[in-house]
């Protein structure tokens, strides 16, 4: 039987940590070489416009509420993020089904979702509505805009901090549309990532308060025809305070990256090794020279 002591055990533990530090530090050099292997394709932003007449605010609705409008909120997520979480009353229809629900034809319904995902969106309106639809409309900012801005929601409570999250594939399908604003909020002596083209950038000083008015300032001047806003961020303490103090008419049209840059840049890259790979395939070309697949 072999036994350590406590030196031999001292040096176990060395060795361990060494090789997670080891680990660590590769993990962080091979996120910074990805963003120089990224192709273009994937963080250029094509400036698409998006039809804003399409899209009614909680205050609209609730002007349509007044007037006894006949409305209903239809919601097309997966069913099992509408049993979480919901707008009270409202029916959950996955996209593809609409069409076939005869009963709303008659109707004003309003799509709502997370607040993202707009091409989808878009289309859906457009497709219902050339299909006969009496009246189509998206919540603006979906369940997130509808809560921030005082509407009721029921569910679960644990899943309301997350309606303002967008997650990096998310992000990725809807930055084209230059209907959103993103604003990257850099740490002391960070660069702009050049991963976001047409994108905003403020340092964040020991000074939260002064950095939050910078970003008032910015929306009041630039996010009169937007739909909402991408926060990115990999300073939680600042996010923390942002989403405690930030009263300005734009907080309910605000959305966080979720965990940041790097989770970002991390999606890019494995976006630009299936493409790397599809590429290859077309030219029969070995992704890995020395097995040859």
């Amino acid at each position: 039987m072999i036994s350590f002591g406590k030196y031999d055990n001292s040096v176990i533990v060395f060795l361990l940590m060494f090789i997670m530090l080891f680990h660590t530090n590769i993990l962080a050099f091979n996120i910074k070489e990805a963003s120089n292997q990224i192709p273009s394709q994937l963080f250029q932003r094509k400036k698409l416009s998006i039809d804003l007449d399409k899209f009614v605010s909680y205050a609209q609705i609730q002007n349509m509420l007044q007037q006894s409008h006949n409305y209903i909120f239809v919601d097309i997520r997966h069913q099992s993020d509408y049993n979480k979480i919901r707008i009270p009353k409202s029916i959950n229809v996955q996209y593809y089904a609409l069409k076939t629900k005869q009963f709303l034809k008659d109707k004003t319904i309003i799509l709502t979702n997370d607040g993202f995902g707009l091409k989808r969106l878009v289309s859906l309106a457009g497709q219902l509505e050339s299909s006969g639809f009496h009246s189509v409309k998206i919540l603006k900012n979906g369940l997130n805009g509808w809560y921030k801005s005082g509407g009721r929601l029921e569910g679960n409570v644990f899943e309301y901090k997350k309606l303002n999250r967008l997650s990096p594939d998310r992000f990725f399908l809807d930055k084209d549309y230059q209907n959103i604003i993103v604003i990257e909020l850099l740490k002391d002596k960070q660069l702009p990532t050049p991963l976001i083209n047409n994108s905003f950038h403020i340092s964040i000083t020991v000074n939260f308060e002064k950095t939050l008015a910078e970003i008032n300032k910015l929306l009041s001047k630039h996010f009169q025809n937007s739909i909402y806003c991408v926060i990115i961020c990999d300073d939680t303490r600042f996010v923390d305070y942002m989403e405690k103090n930030i009263t300005s008419p734009y907080s309910q049209s605000i959305f966080y990256l979720d965990e940041g840059i790097q989770a970002y840049k991390q999606f890019l890259h494995n976006q630009a090794i299936i493409i790397d790979r599809d590429s290859r395939k077309k030219t029969k070309e070995p992704f890995c020279k020395k097995c040859g697949e």
